[in-house]
């Protein structure tokens, strides 16, 4: 019974078969094969039935053939009809002809996409096309295919990376009032954008990118309601952004990007109630960005970076979802409230503009994760920094600050500082608070020492302090930090010997790995190398033994410098002569003092004491450190 039921649908099989096989379809398959080089096809198969045969053999099957879509169902009288050519990236090369436009009459899909397609027909006799997507990408056509503008059916049409550098966007592309997609970037294509383009009013998705298009954009594309994507960029327009873009209230993105455009941003773009990406970077743009910005209240990126903006929006309790905000290289001068209504705000850029004042309302921007102010005229740093416990990075380089506010010890969340090239003289005792901090750079400021918040930072891997004003050796600290991968000290003035506790920086990883200790150029230090392979320059152990003379009054605080000398980490006793016990009393962090009485005795007395210590004594007086191999030490104190 089975076997009855197979043989009795055989006719109607090899009838479907035979309606597979239209005669128009294969002479213009075969049309297609023989014209773009199809012996060199990166996949042939099946097609041996049109390259061996003149016409339609018995039992003839397009649809066996590789790419090759036929019409099994249709309304329209396209049974058995190709209905989609799919021959992407597969070698083709040479012309497309008239002849095999002209006899597919159910096509509604070509894929030639990524081939070597030189050219193609400009005009068809088929007039019952039925064509709805086109693509022509990735090939190598100099001219604008102007068949395209017969084929009133078409909803797609993708010609980019081309070279079509001798043609421009035709004025018939108006007959295309079913058109849904163009797609031309990188194309070569040069001269205006048609104002006949106000015909398309089915087009949702227009990218003109990376092209030569010149003139001004044309207002009708203000008339262009269903349009959602809109890419104009890197082309040559000039001239002011027409008015009418605000009427595309279905817009989600506009890039008119890298262009000549000029004049102020219009405020009628607080129209596109849908967008969610602006960019108009690399312009001529000028003014105050229109609060109108503030009511797009589906708004996440704005991209206004290389243009002559003079001032931001009042986004003051406004309802935008801004997460990056990227305006560098303009002539913004202050920021005081402005953006306290991007709540949800994550990056902002403002470098190389002209800011002189940041007022303290950037703290109420509390998802803020990247900060960059760089390249301004900041002479101090912000208030409300504390408050930002989402931010990463923060980049305050090349600017006019002399102090740091200890607030910032409230941004722990901090990865990425970047202060250098300012006017620094030292960090506050919080910065040390920023115990995921991993990159710090302070090159090109007025340090005389590394600031002693900097060894607290736990996580460090990178420290850049080159260009400075420190002396005396190089911290022992240092060699303690054990999450340092980098470290850059040169162009200062550090000499002397190198302290036992730097060897851990000296291990096969650090040295001659990845890892980098520069302690090279205007340093008067002996040779590293040798240090690491050795052990040559190391300073002396210190017997610890303080002789002084004059005295009256020592004090101490919680630094880790003694007298101009570093504390190295074994250091736990100083003697002190004395006539008497003195009064003496001591915490981490606390400042004490002895008083000792006129004179001088032989009588010493051991105080114990952690590393951070720091000794004053009257100016005039003498301190001396003596060493088992007999090296001293001696400096005049600073008067306290």
């Amino acid at each position: 019974m089975r076997l009855l039921i197979i043989v009795a649908f055989l006719p109607f099989y090899i009838t479907q078969s035979s309606a597979q096989c239209h005669p128009d379809d294969f002479t213009a398959l075969r049309e297609l094969y023989l014209n773009t080089d199809g012996d060199n096809w990166t996949d042939t198969t099946g097609w041996s039935l049109v390259r061996n045969n003149a016409s339609p053999p018995a039992g003839c099957d397009l649809g066996t053939m590789s790419g090759i879509a036929i019409e099994y169902v249709s309304t329209a009288g396209n049974f058995g009809r190709v209905r989609q050519i799919s021959l992407a990236g597969n070698n083709l090369a040479g012309d497309i002809t008239s002849a095999t436009l002209d006899n597919l009459g159910g096509l509604e899909d070509l894929f030639l996409l990524n081939n070597h397609i030189t050219g193609f027909p400009l005009t068809t006799s088929n007039k019952a096309n039925f064509l709805k997507r086109f693509y022509l990408s990735q090939n190598d056509l100099t001219v604008f295919p102007m068949v395209v503008t017969d084929l009133n059916k078409l909803e797609t049409v993708n010609l980019d990376y081309n070279n079509m550098s001798r043609s421009t966007i035709p004025e018939e592309i108006e007959n295309l009032i079913l058109l849904e997609e163009l797609s031309m970037k990188s194309s070569g294509i040069g001269g205006v954008i048609p104002t006949t383009i106000n015909e398309l009013t089915s087009l949702t998705d227009m990218d003109l990118s990376d092209n030569f298009l010149s003139g001004s954009i044309p207002r009708e594309i203000g008339s262009l309601l269903a349009l959602e994507n809109l890419n104009l960029s890197n082309n040559q327009l000039g001239g002011n952004i027409p008015a009418q873009l605000g009427n595309l209230s279905n817009l989600t993105f506009l890039n008119l990007s890298d262009n000549l455009l000029t004049g102020v941003l219009p405020s009628s773009l607080g129209g596109l109630r849908s967008v969610y990406s602006i960019d108009v970077r690399n312009n001529m743009l000028s003014g105050q960005i229109p609060n109108e910005i503030g009511d797009l209240c589906n708004l996440v990126s704005f991209y206004g970076q290389s243009n002559q903006f003079t001032a931001l929006p009042h986004i003051v309790g406004g309802c935008a979802q801004v997460n990056e905000l990227q305006l560098w290289d303009n002539q913004i001068d202050s920021i005081s409230d402005e953006l306290t209504g991007l709540p949800l705000l994550e990056k902002l850029d403002l470098s190389s503009n002209a800011l002189t004042y940041v007022g303290s309302g950037i703290g109420m921007l509390t998802h803020l994760k990247e900060l960059k102010l760089n390249n301004n005229f900041i002479p101090e740093i912000l208030s409300g920094l504390g408050s930002l416990d989402s931010l990463e990075l923060l980049d305050l380089s090349y600017n006019e600050i002399a102090q740091v506010d200890g607030d910032i010890g409230g941004a722990l969340s901090l990865r990425v500082v970047n202060f250098n090239d300012n006017n620094l003289t030292d960090l506050p005792i919080e910065f040390g608070n920023l115990q995921n901090l991993e990159y710090l750079s302070l090159p090109r400021n007025n340090f005389i020492e590394i600031p002693e918040a900097v060894f607290s930072l736990s996580d460090l891997k990178s420290f850049t302090f080159f260009a400075n004003e420190a002396t005396g050796i190089v911290p022992c600290q240092l060699g303690l930090m054990d999450s340092l991968m980098e470290i850059e000290i040169s162009g200062n003035y550090f000499s002397g010997c190198f302290d036992p506790a730097l060897a851990s920086l000296c291990d096969d990883d650090f040295s001659y790995g990845t890892y980098v200790l520069e302690v090279d150029r205007q340093n008067d230090l002996p040779d590293w190398n040798a240090f690491c392979a050795t052990g040559a320059y190391a300073c002396p152990s210190y017997i610890d033994t303080v002789i002084w003379e004059r005295y009256d009054t020592v004090a101490w605080d919680s630094t880790y410098i003694w007298s101009g000398i570093q504390v190295p980490q074994q250091h736990r006793h100083v003697v002190l002569p004395s006539m008497g016990t003195p009064t003496f009393g001591y915490s981490p962090g606390a400042s004490r003092s002895i008083e000792l009485p006129g004179g001088f005795s032989a009588e010493a007395y051991t105080l114990s004491i952690e590393p951070g210590v720091q000794f004053h004594c009257p100016q005039g007086s003498t301190l001396e450190v003596f060493s088992a191999a007999g090296y001293q030490y001696q400096s005049a104190c600073d008067d306290d």
